[in-house]
């Protein structure tokens, strides 16, 4: 918890080996921890100027781009690299490009792509299914990844049943493919577990959202507000589409401008 310190160090490691790609890669998740997103755009943009082809350098200025919202950008890295050498996150955080701009079946490509390298990922499995529900005709495919992914969190959880951030994701999963109650019990689960993560509460908010408590999903979602959650996080949320659309949400929003990023 001694940011100041850490930050300290890194800086001086960059100071004794300015030409070691690894310490500007460490500032940038430091940045990015901190939700200083173009601090850590700049970092990860110094890591591949040092290295600029390394694949691992360019995934992860490709995901800088994603938090920022800057697809052509993210995707230009993220392709980069794949041609430099393919992987799992880099076809994953490719798939995600290809879903913010819209384009749901090559979303679903990229990550099956990604599946291909670790079938064992419940995210992927997750980010498979969330492709799948946005694309016609695919609602049963997109059952069926979901339950790969529950499928796959589970096994996780036997072995860290209080990981809050695999609890809510479960929750989200369960929520999904119609298991309501599951949902909203593995939801406050983990916002036992973890009462101060923005993610939990916006997680339990789309829960609630989707098992029709609209009342309970605001709530949720001023919690995650309250605790510095950005709106785009919100903006973004397919599962809160028509939540968006309630006058309610319109007057909780507007309670939190500073997190209007």
């Amino acid at each position: 918890g001694r940011k100041a310190d850490a930050e300290a160090a890194m800086m001086q490691a960059i100071d004794l080996a300015p030409q070691d790609w690894r310490n500007p890669h460490e500032m940038a998740e430091f940045e990015a921890d901190q939700g200083k997103f173009e601090e850590a755009l700049k970092w990860n943009q110094r890591a591949v100027a040092l290295t600029p082809d390394n694949p691992r350098a360019l995934n992860n200025l490709g995901r800088a781009y994603i938090r920022l919202r800057n697809w052509p950008e993210a995707r230009k890295a993220l392709e980069k690299a794949i041609s430099i050498e393919p992987g799992f996150n880099r076809y994953n955080n490719l798939g995600t490009v290809h879903f913010g701009e819209g384009r749901y079946d090559q979303a679903a490509e990229a990550y099956r792509h990604a599946l291909e390298s670790n079938p064992s990922s419940y995210m992927a499995w997750g980010n498979l299914g969330l492709a799948y529900s946005s694309l016609p005709g695919r609602e049963a495919d997109a059952v069926d990844a979901y339950r790969r992914g529950i499928e796959s969190a589970e096994r996780l959880r036997k072995q860290a049943p209080n990981d809050a951030m695999l609890v809510s994701i479960l929750g989200q999963y369960q929520s999904r493919v119609g298991a309501h109650a599951e949902g909203i019990a593995l939801s406050r689960q983990a916002a036992a577990l973890a009462p101060e993560n923005q993610i939990v509460w916006l997680r339990g908010a789309r829960a609630h959202e989707l098992a029709g408590k609209r009342a309970e999903a605001l709530e949720w979602l001023a919690r995650a507000l309250k605790l510095g959650l950005p709106l785009s996080e919100i903006a973004r949320s397919t599962d809160l589409a028509r939540l968006r659309a309630d006058p309610r949400f319109s007057r909780l929003a507007k309670q939190y401008p500073a997190t209007n990023q």
